[in-house]
């Protein structure tokens, strides 16, 4: 279950929009807010057939060109809320999803010599790759590698012709993901070929986010103003989730923030993705005077950003300096169409 927040993150990036527009006047530059949908999901590209995140698919749709910096913000669950987090420079991994389809042909459990079992492929691949991929990892370097699916057959007394094994894998080295990739379709296909069948495979490739060294002073400026300055925690060890904001990176030095949204007296404690996860919704506020708080910052505006937060989008000029604020939701938009930006 994808339980992850960004119906949260959509909430306080409105709400800095709407509090925003009420000072458009003030503001000396651009603000572009972009509601980016399928933030972990991957569909084929119709261009290419390449499986694309929808970070990859509007950066590469011009919702990154032209702006000065970027910024986004994600829920925390390991921090109480109140805190704001803030990776020094390496924040989080490359993760790239990864899909085997192993195809055999099906037939009767009392003659499996005329068939070839596809959930018997899976199965081999899914242990033999953890073995295959610890070895051709460094062992000084973060490695994270999952199966998050496995799903073969029709009956229990047929032999199946289709399996389907989908997980991820994480790095920071674009040779270590590079290379991990090379060592799952060799042995994907070692394991279909052993057993008479063939197999396809798919992926959507991660980058690592990276974040800017000015952004994150300028954005711990800015959240000591919402937070205080005691709240807020600069770090060095960096995380093995994936966000493909990275993509915005390539286009203007930015960072990702991590709001704090845990409440153990209440019970808010489970991790992102656990089918229990809830937030504290009293972080929507302070998510919102964030956003807020660093434009203003990054334009050295000297607004006094209080209670009213808001939605602002204003045409680019060359002569304005224009900051994104990207934040995602969970509704999924095809690669290529239907692209959500908010820029008028």
């Amino acid at each position: 279950m994808h339980a992850c927040g960004h119906d949260a993150h959509t909430a306080m990036l409105l709400a800095a929009a709407y509090g925003l527009s009420r000072e458009r006047e003030r503001l000396a530059g651009t603000v572009r807010f972009v509601f980016q949908p399928a933030e972990e999901g991957a569909a084929p590209s119709p261009v290419d057939g390449e499986l694309r995140s929808g970070g990859r698919d509007l950066v590469e749709s011009g919702a990154a060109d032209g702006i000065d910096a970027a910024f986004a913000l994600h829920v925390w669950p390991g921090l109480e809320t109140g805190g704001l987090a803030i990776h020094r420079r390496e924040a989080m991994a490359a993760s790239s999803h990864f899909r085997f389809t192993f195809r055999g042909r099906s037939g009767h459990h009392g003659a499996p010599h005329l068939a070839a079992d596809a959930l018997l492929m899976a199965a081999h691949f899914a242990v033999e790759a953890n073995s295959a991929v610890a070895v051709a990892s460094d062992p000084l370097e973060p490695v994270s590698f999952a199966f998050g699916k496995l799903q073969a057959g029709t009956a229990g007394n047929v032999i199946a012709d289709t399996a389907e094994v989908l997980g991820t894998y994480r790095a920071f080295s674009d040779a270590t993901v590079k290379r991990i990739r090379f060592v799952l379709e060799r042995c994907a296909s070692a394991c279909a070929d052993r057993f008479g069948g063939t197999v396809e495979p798919s992926f959507r490739m991660g980058k690592a986010l990276i974040n800017d060294a000015a952004a994150v002073e300028l954005a711990a400026g800015a959240g000591a103003d919402v937070f205080g300055a005691d709240q807020v925690h600069v770090l060095d060890q960096p995380s093995l989730a994936g966000e493909d904001f990275a993509y915005y990176l390539d286009k203007a030095p930015g960072a990702m923030l991590l709001i704090g949204v845990r409440d153990e007296a209440r019970g808010i404690v489970h991790p992102l993705h656990h089918p229990s996860f809830d937030l504290d919704e009293r972080a929507i506020a302070l998510g919102a005077k964030l956003h807020a708080r660093a434009a203003v910052a990054f334009f050295g505006a000297g607004l006094g950003i209080k209670e009213h937060i808001g939605f602002y989008v204003v045409k680019p000029t060359q002569e304005r300096p224009c900051v994104g604020f990207f934040c995602y939701i969970d509704r999924y938009c095809p690669p290529h169409r239907n692209v959500c930006v908010s820029a008028v």
